[in-house]
């Protein structure tokens, strides 16, 4: 994870966790919900899924596989994860309620 959860050295919070991955990996829905929003910032591509009073945030796709209203189960593929401005693979995620940005870490699967 790069960076996790939380404060940071700078001083700037991180309202998710960002992962290095392989390009073009499969990005997967955590939990069944409903797609409430895809949209670009920039050239890359974000989606956004609704689970009840929860959202959850994949930033940084390429490919995306799904489309605004549609119903999605846990571990459907969403998009394949885009380059960073590095070069490298990357995927930020992050989780929202009314009440703020949650931690994100104990909705992943541990491998």
């Amino acid at each position: 994870m790069i960076p996790g959860f939380g404060s940071r050295p700078i001083e700037v919070p991180s309202d998710g966790i960002t992962m290095e991955v392989n390009v073009g990996s499969p990005v997967k829905a955590v939990f069944e919900g409903e797609v409430n929003s895809v949209f670009n910032v920039g050239d890359r591509q974000v989606v956004m899924v609704k689970h009840g009073k929860y959202f959850t945030t994949y930033s940084n796709l390429q490919g995306v596989s799904v489309s605004k209203g549609q119903k999605v189960s846990p571990g459907q593929v969403l998009g394949r994860a885009g380059l960073n401005d590095e070069g490298v693979g990357e995927v930020s995620f992050q989780i929202d309620t009314d009440k703020g940005t949650q931690n994100p870490e104990s909705w992943l699967r541990r491998r």
